[in-house]
């Protein structure tokens, strides 16, 4: 018997595809790591799910600028919550809004404020996904830069 060491199984429920879909109608998405999620413009390390562009979650800025999509949906594996660099990364591609899923965390975002709090339920019903929800704060924030 073959053992494998890592085989992707990630998938949001087609109520959370419907429900990111509608929520942010109109709107340009990024979804990275996106599994295999088919919402917005799809980035993934794993090639097997097809994204868009395969690219490393390490370093987000590399591939793209900031404020290059309206919406940042990012749902990263569980080992890449020790290190905070990257989400605050991640954001600054947000235009509008940064929606990351997580384990109850309790994080500070360089300009965005912490806007909504969303659960959705995954694998029969065992498992809550927890949202956090930031939007760009628009006021003057260069002491933050």
């Amino acid at each position: 018997m073959t053992l494998k060491l890592y085989e992707p199984q990630w998938s949001w429920k087609n109520e959370t595809e419907k429900w990111l879909i509608k929520k942010f109608e109109g709107k340009t998405i990024l979804n990275f790591p996106c599994g295999k999620s088919q919402v917005g413009f799809r980035v993934d390390i794993n090639q097997d799910f097809k994204p868009d562009l395969i690219a490393d979650l390490k370093n987000p800025l590399k591939y793209f600028e900031p404020d290059s999509f309206d919406v940042v949906i990012c749902d990263p594996p569980f080992s890449m919550f020790n290190r905070h660099v990257w989400y605050n990364n991640m954001a600054r591609i947000a235009k509008e809004d940064f929606l990351i899923s997580t384990p109850y965390m309790r994080t500070y975002i360089r300009n965005f404020d912490l806007y909504k709090t969303y659960l959705s339920q995954q694998n029969a019903n065992f498992y809550l996904r927890l949202w956090l929800h930031f939007k760009r704060n628009t006021q003057e924030l260069s002491r933050y830069d």
